[in-house]
């Protein structure tokens, strides 16, 4: 009778378990300015539209800046203020498109990315708003 009892505590354990695990997030990656890419090509009538990513993204969720290779457009990660402004004061790049830049969200809140501050003044910069998973 003993491993019986133990096998129904056993057993409804893992069903409690079972229950209360919370399905994981696998996370999506979101093409920043889409098929174009972080170019500079895209011109700044289309940047604010085609770079401007209007969902709420999730944490697990990564941002991919790609553009063709060779393309020389560095992405920078700025505070709310300097996206504003286009400043990137002494800031290193995240990385410099031509290669993938893949940035991982890890965090809810907001975060603020651009280009060199030329190319931010026409348009390519995009902000993103990070839920919980």
């Amino acid at each position: 009778m003993a491993s019986s009892s133990a096998a129904t505590k056993f057993f409804c354990l893992f069903v409690i378990m079972g229950l209360l695990a919370t399905p994981s997030y696998a996370g999506v990656e979101y093409l920043v300015c889409g098929t174009l890419g972080w170019v500079p090509i895209v011109g700044p009538l289309l940047s604010p539209i085609l770079c401007q990513i209007s969902q709420v993204l999730k944490v697990g969720d990564t941002l991919l800046f790609n553009g063709p290779l060779g393309t020389v457009l560095p992405v920078y990660e700025v505070t709310a203020s300097a996206f504003a402004n286009c400043d990137i004061g002494n800031l290193l790049p995240r990385g410099t498109v031509g290669l993938p830049v893949s940035i991982p969200l890890v965090a809810p809140g907001t975060r603020f990315f651009i280009a060199d501050p030329i190319n931010c003044l026409l348009g390519f910069k995009t902000n993103v708003t990070i839920a919980s998973a």
